[in-house]
């Protein structure tokens, strides 16, 4: 094993999708519940894009029914920088697979070039499915906006803090505000009764 893949085993849970279910089976019997996660975006061409829209049905079929068949994909892993129709369409099926298996899907975040394109995606998708949320970075100035529409929407929504290198114009860098702003969403922002009204899983 190379010392790159020593590396990655702690942001990786394996390199084919029983090593990542058996990562999961034990996280499970921890109390730890996750989602699963085919890597790879910024996909270029209509086919690859359908490749990975593949790789995530068969994960979602390879899940055994004792484990939360839960996945997240990042649309541009769906052909989003090829064409939106195409994401929609693609992440569409992983979620009408997802609802076949008893699944769900979040759609995870991206840089901000593709805030606005994901949350108008996912909410193609809610028109037309119960069984996919999104996540919201709390880093970025938008998301309260963005998170108070989610909960009047009854939308399902997991909370991060954001990685992307983003201008200050538009997000928090400094680690304590951005600690700040995360403490704020999940603590419960106005309106009062925001954390009460729908559940919202969050992760550091």
């Amino acid at each position: 094993m190379s010392i790159l893949s020593l590396l990655a085993r702690r942001f990786v849970a394996g390199e084919s999708a029983p090593e990542a279910i058996a990562v999961g089976r034990a996280l499970a019997a921890q109390g730890i519940r996750a989602t699963f996660d085919v890597l790879g975006e910024h996909v270029q061409g209509a086919e690859r894009a359908r490749r990975a829209a593949a790789a995530c049905q068969d994960l979602l079929r390879l899940i055994p029914a004792d484990l939360e068949r839960n996945v997240s994909i990042k649309l541009s892993m769906m052909g989003l920088e090829v064409s939106r129709d195409l994401a929609t369409t693609l992440a569409g099926d992983v979620v009408r697979t997802a609802r076949e298996t008893g699944g769900f899907v979040r759609l995870d975040m991206e840089g901000s070039a593709h805030t606005q394109a994901t949350l108008d995606v996912f909410h193609a998708l809610r028109a037309e499915f119960d069984n996919v949320g999104v996540a919201l970075q709390a880093y970025l100035h938008r998301t309260e906006g963005d998170a108070l529409d989610a909960i009047a929407r009854g939308d399902r929504i997991r909370l991060c803090k954001g990685a992307y290198n983003e201008p200050p114009s538009i997000a928090w860098r400094d680690v304590d505000q951005v600690r700040a702003s995360y403490r704020r969403l999940a603590g419960g922002c106005s309106p009062p009764a925001f954390f009460r009204r729908w559940p919202l899983t969050t992760n550091p």
